[in-house]
C-alpha cells in the first residue's frame, strides 16, 4: 500500500478521502433508502387483530428477503461507487486543511442520500423510452 502511496504522491488527506468518502456515501444510501419507505411525520400505527379477522399484511418469504437484500447491497453498492468517485475528483485538489475536507465529506453525505432518488429517476426514464420503442 505504502508503494501505491509514493507512487501517485499521495498525502495522507488524500488516503483518508480514499477511505472516508465511499463508507460515507454508502451509509447514506442506504439511510435514504430505508427512510423514504417510512413516513417520517406520523409514527406506525398499532393494529390489534381479533381472532376472527384475517391478516391483510404481506408475509415475509425467502424470496422477498433474497430482493431485500439484493436491494440493500444495491444501495451501498451505488453509494460507495459515488464516493470512490467523488473522493478521486478531489485526490491532491484540496487544501490540507480540515475545513476542506469537511466540505468533501458534506459532498459525499449529500450525494450518497440523493443516490436512490436519482436511481428512481433514471429507471423512470428508460422504462417510458422501452415503452415508446414498443409503441413503434
Amino acid at each position: 500500500m505504502s508503494g501505491l502511496i509514493e507512487t501517485f504522491n499521495m498525502t495522507s488527506q488524500d488516503v483518508a478521502l480514499l477511505w472516508t468518502c465511499p463508507v460515507i456515501a454508502g451509509a447514506a444510501s442506504l439511510i435514504r433508502g430505508w427512510t423514504s419507505e417510512l413516513d417520517l411525520v406520523k409514527p406506525p400505527v398499532y393494529e390489534t387483530l381479533t381472532p376472527g379477522t384475517e391478516d391483510r399484511k404481506p408475509k415475509q418469504t425467502a424470496d422477498n428477503k433474497r430482493q431485500r437484500s439484493y436491494w440493500v447491497v444495491g444501495m451501498l453498492l451505488a453509494g460507495l461507487g459515488i464516493g470512490f468517485g467523488l473522493a478521486l475528483l478531489f485526490l491532491g485538489a484540496i487544501q490540507p486543511t480540515s475545513s476542506a475536507v469537511g466540505r468533501v465529506w458534506l459532498l459525499a453525505l449529500a450525494l450518497g442520500y440523493s443516490t436512490p432518488i436519482v436511481l428512481k429517476q433514471i429507471d423512470d426514464k428508460v422504462e417510458k423510452a422501452l415503452a415508446e420503442v414498443d409503441k413503434i
